[in-house]
């Protein structure tokens, strides 16, 4: 399973909408995962880069291969290592 951040966002929800399309299994991340309609191969979880305890239920178990965080007053600056889905290079999908 795949964790797409900002996932209801502009790049995110694009992300999401690809990855299940290609059959991936796909966890998004979102703020108010209650505003989602239910899709096939996605689940919703609530998250927030404003309350890092949110972060660590959403991620768990899971790697992230799109990180999209805009830039904003407020939030704690950090670089997050994005990294492809294991098995993706070889397959040409990165």
């Amino acid at each position: 399973m795949i964790l797409v951040t900002g996932a209801t966002g502009t790049i995110g929800s694009e992300v999401v909408r690809l990855l299940a399309a290609g059959s991936e299994d796909v966890r998004g991340m979102t703020r108010d995962p209650s505003k989602e309609a239910a899709r096939p191969g996605v689940e919703f979880v609530r998250g927030d880069f404003g309350d890092p305890g949110s972060l660590a239920g959403a991620a768990r178990g899971r790697r992230p291969s799109s990180c999209s965080v805009p830039p904003a007053p407020g939030f704690p600056s950090a670089t997050r290592r994005c990294s492809p889905p294991r098995g993706w290079r070889a397959r040409g999908k990165w």
